[in-house]
């Protein structure tokens, strides 16, 4: 069936050939992907995930937040911003504290007891003797307050504060570069999600387009009106 010269046959399968070798280096990026997407979920790399075809599933509800939503979200559930934003009141803290060396501490002592006397003759038959034992007791108490206060130091209290602040100013720039990243790739996933999202549209009314386009070459060239070059053509499209 259909009309073609040798030379077109040739190049037919010249066009064939490059087909399947682009076929090819399509399957491994999609295994590259499927890996990238393991890696991201916590799995292995070489785990084997089944896909579907999103034609039989709709998008989720949530797709329809803003980036300034699921920037929100993002930043209050990652692990890591977490823990710089600990170090950094770890840091606010030690400020206080060496803040605090600059006080006069005040210490107060409180004291409470009983004092029992008890007195008698060791000898034998002592109260025959005239000797009376003797008893007594009564409490005790007492308070104190004492002030305990550096008046000069060799300004290395200044120097404790100024090396906490320091230290401080160090983790807030960490924090922040960290929220700036974590924006970034919030975004970033966030435009390539809308995009692919409309490219997905487009590609399914192209492939439909083609699909129809094959359907019309494959007949015509059952028909002997189309040459094979232009089935194969209209196959790759």
């Amino acid at each position: 069936l259909g009309l073609a010269t040798q030379p077109e046959f040739l190049m037919a399968a010249q066009d064939q050939a490059k087909a399947a070798y682009e076929l090819q280096n399509l399957h491994g990026h999609v295994m590259e992907k499927e890996a990238d997407l393991a890696e991201s979920l916590g799995f292995r790399p070489d785990m084997q995930l089944k896909t579907v075809s999103l034609e039989k599933h709709d998008l989720p509800k949530d797709s329809e937040h803003s980036a300034d939503e699921i920037i929100d979200a993002a930043l209050l559930n990652r692990p890591d911003l977490a823990a710089r934003l600990a170090d950094l009141r770890a840091k606010d803290a030690e400020i206080r504290k060496a803040e605090a060396n600059y006080w006069p501490q005040f210490s107060l002592a409180l004291q409470g007891g009983w004092k029992i006397w008890n007195y008698h003759n060791a000898e034998q038959n002592s109260a025959q003797q005239g000797y009376q034992q003797v008893s007594t007791s009564q409490p005790l108490t007492g308070a104190g307050i004492s002030m305990d206060w550096n008046l000069f130091e060799g300004f290395s209290g200044v120097n404790s504060v100024k090396a906490a602040e320091a230290k401080r100013n160090a983790a807030q720039a960490d924090f922040d570069a960290l929220q700036l990243k974590i924006m970034k790739e919030v975004w970033k996933a966030y435009a390539e999600f809308k995009t692919s999202s409309r490219k997905r549209e487009f590609a399914i009314a192209m492939l439909k387009a083609s699909e129809k386009s094959y359907e019309g070459a494959l007949k015509a060239y059952e028909n002997g009106v189309a040459t094979v070059i232009e089935l194969i053509t209209a196959e790759r499209r």
